[in-house]
């Protein structure tokens, strides 16, 4: 039976949130295709400068999935140690990094939960542009430039921390790069018959992930066209996600809650 990890659900003020940007997850895989190693890494210096726990505060590395759970120890805030912890056979893989006091269980600093996943293609993300932006109330927009490409901008207010979240973040990317890429697919469409750079390398990022190429014969200009466009986008789009399970890092970071 998974260990129960106690937290101040009594009490949420009393709990110090660790951003994604003072941590850092690796992960690789065995010859076999299951997740291997997982090597976390903390910022020893800013956790100290930042938050309100000592140096002989504990800091605890949890590693959990649809039926295993474990805790390693990453030693003090004072002296976090190098630790590769061997998983094998964990099914969607989700981890965070939280800190005790010397004396007690009780969370009082933690990461948000963490998708585990070893580097396993080139995602959207490779050769999208992303920049931070000041967007108002909007999280994210996509910019199409005809010329220049589609660009990325995410929200830059920093209490938000989205584009550090971003990368990690199973939720947002299950929200965001399959919805981008039906996007940018449709503006390809578009412009299919440009040598702009930015056509070329969407032609081939389609090709190489075996998402297929354009129908040459299809004309954004025709109506009737421009459905079986949508049509076609929409379907890549689900490959997409499928091929690099976006709704089992959603399930990740929110399917099981904090145990």
């Amino acid at each position: 039976m998974a260990r129960k990890i106690q937290s101040l659900t009594g009490n949420p003020m009393g709990q110090s949130k660790i951003p994604l940007g003072w941590v850092s997850i690796q992960a690789s895989k065995a010859d076999d295709g299951t997740l291997a190693a997982v090597t976390p890494s903390v910022q020893a210096d800013v956790l100290q400068s930042n938050l309100k726990v000592g140096d002989d505060h504990i800091v605890k590395f949890h590693v959990i999935s649809r039926d295993m759970e474990e805790v390693f120890g990453l030693g003090t805030v004072g002296d976090i140690k190098t630790l590769t912890a061997l998983i094998h056979d964990f099914r969607v893989p989700k981890c965070r990094i939280y800190i005790t006091p010397p004396d007690s269980a009780v969370i009082v600093a933690k990461t948000s939960w963490i998708k585990i996943q070893a580097d396993t293609g080139e995602k959207p993300e490779g050769i999208l542009p992303v920049e931070p932006a000041s967007l108002g109330s909007l999280l994210w927009k996509l910019d199409l430039d005809d010329h220049g490409g589609p660009t990325l901008f995410i929200n830059n207010n920093p209490s938000l921390n989205i584009l550090q979240d971003l990368q990690s973040d199973g939720c947002l990317q299950a929200y965001i790069f399959p919805e981008i890429v039906r996007q940018v697919l449709i503006s390809l469409y578009d412009n299919k018959d440009e040598e702009e750079e930015w056509v070329k390398v969407w032609k081939d990022w389609l090709r190489r992930n075996g998402f297929g190429s354009l129908d040459e014969e299809l004309s954004s200009e025709s109506v009737e066209d421009r459905e079986k466009i949508a049509e076609w986008a929409r379907g890549v789009s689900g490959q997409y996600s499928a091929k690099f399970k976006f709704v089992d890092g959603y399930i990740a970071q929110r399917g099981f809650g904090d145990r």
